[in-house]
């Protein structure tokens, strides 16, 4: 078999291969053509061909010289042929074939106006990066509870900065009250006239071949109505500031200062690369440069951050060089003390000590979880999912993320992986549990139907699962009673939401799918338990309305008098805006 795309406009033709890339034009008009060689191969069923999660229909096989040919459209409208629209970055091709499947990997490039959207979702993620690998990636557990608060799995950049600012605030204390003891020494000082105590005795007992026989014209003092001469050191009482407790904090320095250093590495690194941008696809743009040049101001602006923490801790260290001195760092580790329980400032610095050392540096080194994403869909995807967390925070806590494996079940085994793009996270307040899923599978009734329980079943014809991107349960912790609102999010202009003459659109067939075709299994049959069906889409051009679309008429909403449920609707999601008027949309079906 042999697979080869065709550029309309130039006509162009390029055999595609499984292990090479080819670079493409999202605005531009392309044709599919499949060749299977009768005389090799036996066609059971036509193959059936696939971009992303999107079918491409095949022309019946056309029959020329013992090949058969199976071809996408060449002729109708500009979106039937602009096969890669709206696409960006790494597009797979799936082809079906005698129960067998080849893959092909396309690099879709775009136009500015879409790579500036692009760039403005990148600012979102990356300017946010620290909360996203804390928020949105999978924690171990050992000795950590969410409810209780303890915040000792904060980003190891986070954490640094709030014991630096502890350690700040607590220099002044130090200085006047710092664990020590008092030593008694004796030194020479040719400038202080020496004083007589049992230190000064006890040194003239042990120094007695110090002492000579002087005249009464120049001695040092009368012994035993004998003049003597001798040079005598002063009694002097010393802080002697080298204990364990001091350690702690030098320790910390040297090990903050040396961790920063090494990130500072990294980051110069990262900018060297983001600045190594590969060159434009025939005046379009390439994702990997979207990405990597969105990133050098997050760059540049980290580096400054960690140029400022280093200044604190080079400050920081010459002041306890000065006031809490030790003889020679020692590794100690921050286990409160007697005398840390009853000062506070120690107290407070070795608390934030121990965040700091039980903080998990994220696999992902910061910002390059971005660099993982390949196409646009899975970026906007990913922002949606980092708004919705936000989302939710705004009324409830986060107290667990975890990655749980596919099950007939609402909820599956859990994997003990730590810094994994979580799939389940649940949020609590004092009245409800929002449980929220990310790429949930739901399937139709099965024999083993009592693992479906209280879970969304596909209820339609089909054979196969539903998988939204988002499906939120809500459930009051007193009734027990919940609901749910699944939600899709869609790189697509809004004309694309609406239906056409000769096809549907996007909200209608998303909501086709889940609010009809998802219904919850329950110990009382089937019901319908989805309040709402949303599609957030994320493109648009500058003329381009982007109000609310919905697939009833709005007189039926959740707020009105009749409403219907579950309502369904398409809404623009702005990441280049600070404001968050969909999160007004959710209010309506998410109660708090």
């Amino acid at each position: 078999m042999r697979v080869s795309i065709v550029e309309l406009r130039t006509r162009v033709l390029k055999e595609l291969s499984i292990d090479c890339k080819i670079e493409v034009k999202d605005d531009a008009e392309y044709q599919i053509i499949i060749e299977v060689e009768q005389f090799n191969e036996v066609i059971i069923t036509a193959p059936t061909l696939s971009l992303g999660d999107v079918s491409l229909p095949l022309s019946e096989g056309e029959h020329i010289l013992g090949s058969t040919l199976f071809k996408t459209k060449d002729k109708g409208s500009f979106y039937d042929k602009a096969i890669f629209l709206n696409y960006f970055g790494e597009c797979e091709l799936a082809i079906v074939f005698n129960d067998s499947q080849l893959t092909y990997l396309f690099d879709v490039n775009i136009t500015s106006h879409k790579a500036n959207i692009a760039k403005d979702i990148v600012r979102y993620l990356s300017s946010n990066s620290e909360d996203i690998l804390q928020s949105c990636y999978s924690k171990s557990r050992t000795g950590y509870d969410y409810k209780q608060g303890t915040p000792n799995k904060l980003v190891k950049m986070k954490a640094l900065e709030d014991a630096i600012s502890q350690l700040e605030s607590a220099i002044p204390k130090f200085r006047f009250n710092r664990k020590h003891d008092i030593e008694s020494r004796v030194e020479f000082h040719s400038s202080k006239p020496p004083v007589f105590s049992d230190r000064i005795n006890d040194w003239l007992f042990d120094n007695v071949d110090e002492v000579a026989v002087a005249n009464s014209n120049d001695y040092s003092f009368k012994l035993s109505s004998n003049y003597v001469k001798v040079e005598l050191p002063n009694s002097i009482n010393v802080l002697d500031t080298d204990k364990k407790e001091n350690h702690v904090i030098h320790y910390f320095v040297r090990t903050a200062q040396k961790f920063l250093r090494q990130e500072l590495d990294v980051f110069r690194v990262n900018f060297v690369t983001a600045n190594q941008l590969d060159s434009e696809y025939e005046g379009y743009i390439k994702f990997d440069n979207v990405i990597k040049s969105s990133l050098k101001d997050v760059y540049q602006n980290q580096e400054k951050i960690i140029v400022r923490l280093l200044s604190k801790l080079n400050f920081i260290q010459g002041q306890i060089n000065k006031y809490l001195p030790v003889r020679k760092v020692k590794a100690f580790m921050p286990q409160q003390t007697s005398y840390s329980l009853r000062h506070k400032h120690y107290l407070k610095s070795f608390e934030s000590i121990k965040i700091f050392y039980l903080a998990e540096s994220a696999n992902k080194q910061k910002e390059s979880f971005l660099l993982g994403l390949r196409n646009l869909s899975q970026l906007f995807e990913f922002a949606c999912l980092y708004y919705l967390v936000n989302y939710l925070r705004r009324f409830s806590t986060l107290i667990e993320v975890d990655w749980v494996k596919d099950s007939y079940s609402l909820i599956g085994s859990k994997k003990e992986e730590v810094n994994v793009l979580g799939n389940y996270f649940v949020f609590e307040n004092d009245n409800f549990t929002y449980t929220l899923f990310y790429e949930k599978k739901f399937y139709a009734l099965t024999s083993s139907s009592d693992k479906q329980l209280d879970n969304l079943i596909r209820v339609d014809r089909g054979a196969s699962y539903f998988e939204p991107d988002f499906t939120l349960k809500v459930e009051d912790k007193i009734s027990g009673e919940y609901y749910f609102v699944i939600l899709d999010a869609k790189f697509s202009r809004k004309y694309k939401m609406s239906d056409r003459d000769d096809s549907i659109g996007i909200l209608s067939s998303i909501f086709l799918k889940y609010g009809n075709g998802l219904k919850v299994y329950s110990n009382n049959g089937i019901e319908s338990l989805t309040k709402f069906v949303g599609v957030m889409f994320g493109l648009k051009k500058q003329t381009d309305n982007t109000r609310r679309l919905t697939y009833y008429d709005p007189k039926y909403d959740i707020d009105s008098e009749l409403p219907i449920l579950p309502f369904a609707s398409a809404d623009f999601i702005d990441f280049s805006s600070s404001e968050n008027p969909y999160y007004e949309i959710l209010d309506k079906y998410i109660k708090y």
